[in-house]
């Protein structure tokens, strides 16, 4: 049975982890070379552990600007609604 290679790229982890299919296997039902196969999973898992920190910067970005959003707003009302404190 050939599977087809789009459909590996984006399920190789699934196959790999959840069916048990070896690196070899693999290829085998994919009618491709191991060491081809070898060099798209790296490439893969490169480019996932990159989305991975790209998403953390982005994440860490957004907190940092709303806290900045936050203090402006909190020191905006206190500007135009002072307490009196008696």
């Amino acid at each position: 049975m050939k599977i087809k290679v789009r459909f590996i790229g984006k399920n190789i982890r699934y196959l790999r982890r959840e069916r048990g299919w070896t690196l070899a296997g693999l290829a085998d039902r994919a009618g491709m070379s191991e060491v081809v196969l070898g060099i798209y999973q790296q490439i893969l898992e490169v480019l996932i552990q990159a989305r991975s920190r790209a998403l953390q910067v982005v994440n860490t970005e957004m907190v940092a600007c709303y806290w900045q959003i936050g203090r402006l707003s909190t020191a905006l009302a206190y500007r135009f609604n002072p307490c009196s404190d008696g």
